[in-house]
């Protein structure tokens, strides 16, 4: 085989991979948002759940290390988010964030009196619990629930099963218990 002939069977044999790199990497956030979208992925033997985050974040809400004693007032509205749930997914999700972002405020509160916070966002309110320690694995459970929150509210297809969304409801309510509770 000649040099002319070797360099045209490696353009052939590397073009397509080479024009699907690019693809990727020129549409990358699209190709982000589509693979978000995806709630199961099948190919031969292999089978991808994208529901696993919310899996693993109702593990986590039960594997608390502490033991999260839910008020009366907490335990009927997570009865009242599974309600929601079953009929919309998604608003049992923002709905339970939103009770989480009031329990942050109010506990932004207590931690910092006299603070001028009007129309402080989430993230906000976050960087202040965290700048203070109030809770010590609260980043880490508010950075997925914000993200599984974000894509709740903003992708088209966002649809989970039940399972999934009670984790997320408990995860978001415990968190808003805990913070409640801070002095």
């Amino acid at each position: 085989m000649d040099w002319k002939t070797f360099i045209s069977s490696l353009v052939n044999s590397l073009a397509w991979p080479i024009v699907g790199l690019i693809l990727v990497l020129a549409f990358k956030n699209e190709f982000i948002k589509l693979l978000l979208r995806l709630r199961k992925l099948k190919h031969n033997d292999t089978e991808i759940e994208f529901g696993e985050e919310m899996r693993k974040l109702g593990k986590e809400a039960s594997d608390t290390k502490e033991a999260v004693v839910l008020d009366r007032e907490t335990q009927e509205a997570v009865k009242y988010l599974m309600k929601i749930a079953e009929i919309s997914p998604r608003s049992a999700v923002a709905e339970a964030y939103r009770i989480l972002e009031e329990a942050m405020a109010k506990a932004v509160e207590r931690v910092y009196p006299g603070l001028p916070f009007a129309n402080v966002g989430s993230y906000q309110l976050h960087k202040l619990i965290a700048n203070k320690e109030i809770l010590p694995d609260f980043t880490i459970q508010f950075n997925k629930l914000r993200k599984l929150r974000n894509a709740a509210v903003h992708l088209d297809d966002f649809y989970l099963e039940e399972m999934p969304v009670a984790g997320y409801i408990n995860m978001a309510l415990s968190l808003a218990s805990r913070l409640n509770n801070v002095k």
